[in-house]
């Protein structure tokens, strides 16, 4: 099963390399944490439009996540505005509140099972964006 959806670049404050004032960083955060979390749930509903969504539905009701115990592989498309040089390991750290945000969409109980997928790079002058998509493993 999978999710696919899109988040706005986020702030340069969010960059492991930044050194921005504590509290603008805690509004980046909170900001892309609210993003992450009402995209999953906005993409759940399109996306799981089958009788498998009314179960997972009724876990979200009870506060289960729809994949609990399920170890789940996170890809990520980041296409910016500019050709720069990204570094892999800065892309995956700045994306830590979405990761969080996910977390709180209960689509799984903790991101303690999440796998690193492929980061990709690309470039968009007109519409720079962030499209994650979240992949469960299956186990045979």
């Amino acid at each position: 099963m999978r999710i696919t959806f899109e988040i706005p670049i986020p702030p340069a404050a969010l960059s492991p390399n930044a050194r921005p004032h504590f509290m603008q960083k805690a509004k980046a955060k909170k900001e892309l944490r609210r993003w992450a979390h009402g995209r999953v749930v906005a993409s759940a509903w399109i996306t799981n439009a089958s009788s498998r969504w009314d179960e997972a539905k009724r876990r979200w009701m009870v506060n289960q996540a729809p994949w609990p115990g399920h170890e789940c592989t996170v890809h990520v498309r980041w296409i910016a505005a500019t050709n720069r040089r990204r570094d892999r390991d800065n892309i995956i750290a700045t994306l830590k509140a979405a990761i969080d945000g996910i977390t709180d969409s209960g689509l799984w109980d903790d991101d303690a099972g999440v796998k690193w997928g492929s980061v990709e790079t690309e470039v968009d002058a007109k519409a720079p964006r962030v499209v994650i998509t979240v992949e469960r493993e299956t186990k045979p």
